[in-house]
């Protein structure tokens, strides 16, 4: 059950990290073309903002990952064959939907 948590909370806090940094330096290269070099404190503060988010978005990810790794690797074989868990993803031209279901 846990590796599959902190697996979970590792892929979003990932996907954190590619959104928001490439959400930062698409606004960085955006300021670039202008306003650099006089661009407002605002301006600059929202870049720094993003890339904040997404190096925290990392450090989440790869510390949940690690945590995933850990508890995976220290259950014996009995507990790993007795756990079910699953994970569905279903997309439709109007949304997308993911479910888990595990037991404890």
């Amino acid at each position: 059950m846990l590796p599959a948590v902190f697996g979970g909370v590792a892929v979003l806090g990932l996907a954190g990290f590619a959104v928001f940094g490439t959400r930062g330096r698409s606004a960085e290269s955006r300021l670039q073309t202008t306003c650099s070099p006089h661009c407002s404190e605002d301006q600059i503060s929202s870049v720094r903002t993003q890339y904040a988010v997404a190096d925290v978005s990392l450090g989440v990810g790869l510390a949940s990952l690690g945590l995933a790794a850990y508890f995976a690797l220290r259950s014996s074989p009995e507990q790993r064959a007795a756990q079910t868990s699953s994970f569905d993803v279903q997309a439709s031209a109007r949304a997308v939907s993911a479910s888990y279901q595990g037991a404890f």
